[in-house]
């Protein structure tokens, strides 16, 4: 699975509803889609119903994307739609949660360029266009080389390049809109360093047996919290069944040492 493009994997979970399939695009993305959210929404908890959101929702509507979508991009604005409608419904709790982690934030005299930049970034993104942002994406994000960003956009790695510096430019401008003035090369640091972080422990393989369960059900999302003590409860009692087969033939073997 890990040799097949996206389109590939998309194409194979549609035909054949292949798990395998749809867990190697979870794995690919889920780091992806879980910064995003947090970014947006400042707390782990509901970046994760929002990522396991994006992901039931790709899960449902895999089959009717077109063969040439790019899928960072499409994820990009799936996480984009589930965190704002998570921000309408849940907005007073998180301005309270916010208030408090800035209380208890650090004092500094230096300037956080993450700080300043994380609460607008993926506004800011969602102000380019389709060209500009999927090149950030694939360069910051996804974390490509030029001649990888060019080879998936048909372009030389020159042209590549050209692309990157004409995406930075326009997003340093919504940033200097808003207060936040910062270089070229400050910004293309700050985001190769912080865009994307690691989603918890065991995130990827609950996500992808959440999502596939939803969108077979046509059920609303469990919240990660329940689907987390879900996981647990099945963990356990699959260890308690191997300890008991475990036991069950050391006994055989003692039995058959005594000779009946």
């Amino acid at each position: 699975m890990q040799t097949k493009s996206d389109a590939e994997l998309l194409s194979d979970y549609a035909a054949n509803k292949s798990e395998a399939a749809f867990g190697e695009i979870v794995r690919r993305y889920a780091d992806f889609v879980y910064s995003a959210a947090l970014r947006q929404l400042g707390s782990p908890e509901p970046a994760r119903d929002v990522a396991q959101t994006v992901f039931t929702d790709l899960a449902r509507k895999a089959g009717a994307l077109p063969a040439n979508t790019l899928l960072i991009g499409w994820l990009c604005y799936g996480a984009r739609l589930a965190a704002l409608e998570q921000l309408r419904r849940d907005r007073r709790r998180l301005h309270r949660e916010r208030q408090a982690m800035e209380w208890h934030e650090p004092s500094s005299e230096v300037v956080n360029d993450w700080g300043d930049i994380r609460p607008v970034l993926d506004e800011a993104l969602a102000s380019l266009g389709d060209e500009d942002r999927h090149v950030l994406l694939l360069r910051f994000f996804k974390n490509e080389s030029l001649t990888s960003v060019g080879g998936t956009l048909g372009v030389g790695e020159d042209a590549a390049q050209k692309r990157v510096s004409r995406a930075l430019g326009k997003l340093r401008e919504f940033l200097a809109g808003r207060g936040i003035n910062t270089t070229a090369e400050a910004l293309s640091i700050t985001l190769a360093a912080n865009a994307v972080q690691a989603a918890p422990w065991g995130f990827a393989a609950s996500v992808t047996v959440a999502a596939l369960t939803n969108a077979a059900a046509g059920s609303s999302t469990v919240p990660f919290s329940k689907l987390l003590t879900m996981t647990n409860m099945k963990t356990a009692i699959l260890t308690l069944a191997l300890a008991g087969a475990i036991a069950g033939l050391g006994s055989l073997v003692t039995l058959i040492a005594r000779g009946w």
